[in-house]
């Protein structure tokens, strides 16, 4: 029999992590319905707020949120599951291979208080980008007609109610 001298990546074998699931994408997701996938979730969950240092990822995105999270803690994914659960991913932090062939590590999803969780709904709020060194979205005070909060780009001052990870300064001026 003829084999292929690479493996395609559907034929790899990996080594099974027991509660989550892993895309051939690579995103991970934690299988809810295990006891393990619960352990790994809410390890995930306490691992983030730690490096968050104990404060909602949400503290400057909603204006209500007290900051200091104490035992009401939130798993939160910045890319929504509701919409897009085709894409979910409960990892923490993702690999990116960079241009010059490094590796950097990108945070991803973030620990919150379940009423700001709630609050966010189902919007993207890239809450990580000042760590990852993406576009930084600060809030404004000013409410749109439907009552959204607005946003504003730090680096060309566009503003919209829902920042996108994909914004560039130079089409916008």
């Amino acid at each position: 029999m003829f084999r292929l001298p690479f493996p395609k990546p559907k034929d790899e074998k990996r080594p099974p992590l027991e509660g989550v699931i892993i895309h051939r994408d690579g995103r991970e997701v934690c299988d809810l319905s295990t006891k393990e996938g619960k352990a790994i979730y809410n390890g995930r969950m306490f691992d983030m707020s730690l490096r968050q240092g104990g404060i909602c990822c949400l503290h400057d995105h909603i204006p209500e949120c007290p900051g200091k999270m104490d035992d009401d803690i939130t798993f939160d994914h910045e890319i929504p599951r509701g919409h897009d659960a085709g894409s979910r991913d409960d990892r923490i932090e993702i690999k990116v291979k960079q241009q010059d062939g490094t590796i950097k590590v990108k945070w991803q999803n973030g620990a919150a208080h379940s009423l700001c969780n709630m609050r966010k709904g189902s919007r993207r709020i890239p809450y990580n980008a000042k760590h990852n060194g993406d576009t930084i979205w600060e809030l404004i005070p000013k409410l749109t007609r439907s009552g959204k909060v607005l946003f504003r780009c730090t680096g060309c001052g566009h503003e919209t109610p829902a920042p996108t990870k994909n914004h560039n300064c130079k089409d916008v001026l």
